[in-house]
C-alpha cells in the first residue's frame, strides 16, 4: 500500500490521503485520526517550503536592490574622479579660476550620485521579508482543520 502512495506522488507531485477504507468501504476511527494526522504533517511540510521559497524570492529583490545600490555608489565615485579631473580643469582654463571649476564639476557629479543611490534606497524599502502569501495560507488551513474536527 505504501509503494503505491508513493509511486501515485511521484507521478502526480499530489500527497494522496492516508485514510485507508475498512471491508464495508467506511474508514474507522483510527483510520480517520490516522490520515487526518498524515494530512495535517504533508500540508504543514508544504508550508514551510512555500515560506522559504518566499523568503528567497525576497531575500533576491533584496539583494537586486543592494546591488543597485552599490553600483550607484561606485559610478558616483568614479565620476566623481574622473569627470572633476576633466573638467575641472577645462572649465578652471575658461573662468580663469580652477577651484571654481572643480567645485562645479564636484557638485554635479555628486547630485547624479545621490540620485543614483535614492532610487536604489526606495527599491530596497519596498523589499518586504514576510511570507505573506505563506501567512494566509496557514491561518486559512488553520480555520480548516478547525472546522475538520469541530
Amino acid at each position: 500500500m505504501n509503494d503505491t502512495r508513493q509511486d501515485a506522488t511521484a507521478r502526480t507531485g499530489v500527497y494522496p490521503s492516508t485514510v485507508v477504507p475498512t471491508t464495508d468501504h467506511e474508514p474507522s476511527l483510527g483510520d480517520l485520526v490516522l490520515g487526518l494526522t498524515d494530512d495535517i504533517t504533508t500540508l504543514v511540510r508544504k508550508e514551510v517550503e512555500l515560506a522559504k521559497a518566499e523568503v528567497q524570492e525576497s531575500v533576491q529583490e533584496g539583494a537586486q536592490a543592494a546591488g543597485m545600490v552599490a553600483a550607484g555608489g561606485m559610478v558616483a565615485y568614479a565620476g566623481l574622479l574622473l569627470i572633476l579631473a576633466a573638467l575641472a580643469i577645462a572649465l578652471g582654463d575658461w573662468w580663469e579660476n580652477y577651484w571654481l571649476g572643480a567645485a562645479v564639476v564636484g557638485l554635479v557629479t555628486g547630485l547624479i550620485g545621490w540620485s543614483l543611490l535614492n532610487g536604489g534606497l526606495k527599491q530596497l524599502k519596498q523589499v518586504s521579508l514576510v511570507p505573506r502569501r505563506t501567512m494566509s495560507s496557514i491561518s486559512s488551513d488553520a480555520k480548516m482543520a478547525k472546522e475538520k474536527l469541530s
